[in-house]
């Protein structure tokens, strides 16, 4: 785990600015699952929850979820930012569950499994899994682009070139996410498995061509695939936290 994790004052930031889970990332999930398995959902382990940011969206459809991570910084943020009565949190590494052989229908990691020892994980989840149950593991990647006036073009051939030279100097965790997670896929210990790539949240673009509203003026850069959004800004932090609100009302 990254030291910064363990941070007090960079769990609150995370919890404070992060955008929440993605709801069309949630229905994938439920998809795959009552396609290979059906119902009953019974129990669901976000592992790397972190926060809690994909463990109470998937709440109201098990009857319980239980997040696991190794920072007590994060799981605390989780804990007092969770209502949900079927939610519990453990501290657990994601290589060691502390749960029975066969008894978890959905083990997933949003934004977590890069920083999971691989192939110890994997023998884990297929260990915790029920017969027909599944595995999910999502990320993002960074893609640049800025919309700028008539310079755009220009602008992101910039900090494009600038970020790859960057990127020369990043640890193995970024080189994982930047591959989408097919070092992750290939390790996966099941014959029947599914990737999918540039899954692009069509309608969260839109809301950057909403760009001449009143938040349009304030967006430099702006990208927005199934996780998260990358985008800077350059207004007060109350006008972004009304953009987000804007953007989470129309997910």
């Amino acid at each position: 785990m990254a030291l910064i994790f363990s941070d007090t004052e960079y769990s609150a930031h995370y919890q404070k600015y992060m955008l929440p889970a993605s709801e069309k990332m949630v229905q994938m999930m439920l998809s795959y699952l009552i396609t290979k398995k059906g119902k009953p959902f019974e129990l669901a382990v976000d592992v790397g929850c972190g926060t809690g940011r994909y463990t109470r969206p998937v709440a109201p459809h098990f009857e319980k979820v239980i997040g696991l991570d190794i920072s007590e910084s994060q799981l605390n943020k989780a804990r007092r930012s969770t209502s949900e009565k079927n939610v519990l949190y453990h501290t657990s590494p994601a290589e060691e569950m502390p749960l029975k052989d066969a008894s978890v229908d959905l083990v997933f990691a949003g934004l977590a499994a890069h920083w999971f020892i691989i192939d110890k994980f994997m023998q884990e989840a297929a260990r915790v899994l029920k017969p027909g149950g599944c595995l999910a593991l999502h990320a993002f990647i960074p893609i640049f682009e800025i919309q700028y006036q008539d310079v755009s073009e220009t602008l992101t051939a910039i900090i494009t070139e600038t970020m790859n030279v960057l990127f020369k100097y990043r640890d193995k965790t970024s080189d994982v996410m930047n591959n989408q997670y097919r070092e992750l896929f290939e390790a996966v210990p099941f014959a029947d498995k599914q990737s999918y790539a540039n899954i692009f949240m069509g309608r969260w673009k839109e809301a950057y061509n909403w760009a001449h509203g009143p938040f349009g003026a304030n967006l430099v850069l702006w990208k927005r695939y199934i996780d998260d959004v990358l985008c800077v800004w350059r207004a007060s932090e109350e006008d972004l936290v009304k953009f987000k609100d804007y953007l989470n009302t129309n997910n």
